[in-house]
């Protein structure tokens, strides 16, 4: 597919023409383990999400950026555990979907020569938990990144955390969690588009209106490069910069999303 065909506006929908790769492992020649590593990794991530909320010691957990990305790197992790433990031990091994726009192929053999059957899309449409996956996935990929660099570029010596538990949390909030979303992303299949970029630019939009209203309500900055009571201007010209490091995250993992399947098809091809 050339890059050209990635602006068509028909990438914006979420179609694909297999959800294996949604919910089963895409290298090292094994298919079905995927759902062990994600609950492992949501475990995690939900400890870290209660650990952070427990040590803040403040009402103001929640307006921080860090704390929106690592919901939705939750979520990403749960939903994900979610559907390949779903796929994976359905009876018979057979993927039944409720959508008129999925049948089921001939049966073919796996690795271990047992017979399963794999589902085919006819209209390219993936199920609404797994659209609602992808889209979380994608918004994990790239806020998260976003994230990292804002905190480790900008931000990381002031601190928001006081006690023993700081560097805990500042180290697992931004980096050990994220590292965990990219090791599923280098596993897994989960397509990328470019033009899905647009849900993490609506998301980091939000952030940036919802910081403008906090910060002028309460004549408190969330963040010190976003002081918009007092230093609009740099403020804007901040989150517009935020925005650019969105999209530049964005195409660089729809880079690495078409390496990782040209890597994959090579080593399929081996002998």
């Amino acid at each position: 597919m050339s890059f050209k065909a990635e602006f068509k506006l028909e990438k914006l929908k979420f179609k694909h023409d297999s959800i294996e790769d949604f919910y089963t492992l895409r290298c090292c020649g094994v298919s079905n383990h995927l759902w062990l590593l994600r609950l492992l990794f949501a475990l995690y991530a939900l400890a870290i999400l209660i650990h952070s909320a427990v040590a803040f010691h403040t009402q103001y957990w929640a307006i921080f950026l860090t704390q929106w990305g690592h919901v939705v790197s939750t979520i990403y992790l749960c939903t994900g555990s979610a559907l390949s433990i779903y796929y994976t031990f359905q009876k018979s091994n057979i993927i039944v979907s409720n959508k008129a726009d999925f049948e089921l192929s001939s049966p073919v053999t796996d690795m271990h020569d047992k017979v399963v059957f794999r589902e085919i899309s006819v209209s390219n449409m993936v199920p609404k938990k797994v659209c609602f996956f992808w889209l979380v996935a994608n918004m994990s990929y790239v806020i998260g990144g976003l994230i990292i660099i804002l905190y480790w570029g900008f931000v990381h010596q002031d601190h928001f955390l006081d006690g023993a538990d700081a560097e805990f949390a500042n180290i697992n909030l931004h980096g050990v969690v994220y590292g965990l979303v990219v090791i599923d992303f280098l596993l897994s299949g989960i397509p990328i588009r470019i033009l899905h970029g647009v849900y993490p630019v609506l998301f980091g939009l939000t952030y940036g209106v919802f910081s403008a209203i906090f910060t002028l309500s309460t004549k408190r900055a969330i963040y010190p490069v976003l002081k918009w009571h007092t230093h609009a201007i740099q403020a804007l010209i901040f989150s517009l910069m935020a925005l650019g490091v969105v999209i530049v995250v964005q195409i660089f993992f729809y880079g690495a999303h078409r390496l990782k399947r040209r890597v994959r098809s090579r080593t399929m091809t081996m002998p």
